[in-house]
């Protein structure tokens, strides 16, 4: 397992501010971990203890947590998954060679030399980064039902971070742009067949993210 260097200490969880943070890699998850280690300095609110990975799945989280998490206000954030697996691919060629365990794997990607050939693989398959998942769906949901109260959207993250400030009760901090990377529009690196694997991926993730879109388009 990679470890993070440099990076804002995880808040996945709070028993004071009441939350638990579900975070789905690549979506933003850093911001929001840094924002929230603010919120507990300027309010002093104690860290709790770190009991689980910070890219756990919710149903993982439940179990560890157990009666916190029945009375914590529980989000995440999920990303459109065509922009996602480019931002997991160029992750695995500019930061992903800081870590040593990690090393074979990011060989071979940059060895593949497209992004189509990584979509072909079992990391454009089955991973998110060096974290494995088919679905987003799959950390936000058990046995098929969202168990998390509010899902939030890379794309429209400074509006639902707002969103989860008033739930959480705190003032609002604006979100850093921690781990932003520059690279080209991600419709750029699609062919038609990649653009056809993530559909099949994801597809759970994309019903679930289109019916958001028309919801808040009502």
């Amino acid at each position: 397992m990679a470890t993070d260097k440099g990076m804002p200490r995880p808040v996945c969880y709070s028993t004071s501010l009441g939350y638990v943070f579900i975070h789905i890699p690549k979506c933003a998850g850093t911001s929001i971990h840094h924002a929230l280690g603010i919120l507990h300095d300027r309010l002093a609110l104690p860290i709790n203890e770190k009991k689980y990975h910070k890219h756990s799945k919710a149903s993982d989280v439940r179990r560890v947590l157990g009666p916190i998490w029945d009375k914590s206000f529980k989000f995440s954030i999920v990303r459109n998954p065509w922009d996602l697996m480019v931002s997991s691919y160029h992750w695995w060629l500019t930061h992903a060679g800081q870590y040593s365990s990690l090393a074979t794997q990011t060989a071979q990607i940059k060895e593949m030399g497209s992004f189509a050939k990584f979509m072909q693989s079992e990391f454009g398959s089955k991973m998110i980064n060096e974290q494995y998942g088919g679905e987003l769906l799959d950390w936000i949901s058990e046995d098929g039902k969202i168990v998390v109260d509010l899902v939030g959207r890379f794309e429209t993250l400074n509006r639902d971070w707002i969103r989860i400030s008033e739930a959480l009760g705190v003032d609002h901090i604006s979100l850093s742009r921690a781990n932003a990377s520059t690279r080209d529009d991600y419709r750029s690196f699609y062919d038609e067949t990649s653009k056809r694997l993530v559909a099949e991926r994801f597809r759970r993730t994309i019903k679930f993210w289109l019916r958001i879109l028309k919801l808040w388009r009502e």
